[in-house]
C-alpha cells in the first residue's frame, strides 16, 4: 500500500514529506502452502503458483510468494506440490 504524501495533512494542513509505503497481511496465521485456503493443499494451490512463476510479489499474487521472499519462484512451488494432499483444517 502506498500513501501519497499529498494527500495526507495533518491540523495546519501540513503534508508528508515523502510517499509512505508499507504491506501488510491480514489473518496471516493461515497455512501458506493452501493458496486457495480451501483448507487441503492441492494441484490448484500449485496451477495457481505456476501461472505466476517469474513475477515478483504484489498485491494481485501475493498468496502464490509462499515462502514469502518477494518473488515467486520454483521454490514455492516446491513447498506445495511437496505437500499435496494435506489437509490444513483446524
Amino acid at each position: 500500500m502506498t500513501v501519497f504524501a499529498e494527500q495526507v495533512a495533518d491540523r495546519d494542513d501540513r503534508t508528508l514529506e515523502s510517499d509512505f509505503i508499507f504491506s501488510f497481511t491480514v489473518g496471516d496465521d493461515h497455512d501458506r502452502a493452501d493458496v486457495n485456503r480451501d483448507d487441503l493443499i492441492s494441484p490448484v494451490d500449485a496451477i495457481f503458483i505456476i501461472n505466476r512463476i517469474g513475477e515478483m510479489k504484489d498485491a494481485n499474487n501475493a498468496a502464490a510468494d509462499v515462502d514469502n521472499d518477494g518473488d515467486i519462484d520454483v521454490d514455492d512451488l516446491n513447498a506445495v506440490v511437496s505437500r499435496i494432499g494435506e489437509s490444513v483444517s483446524e
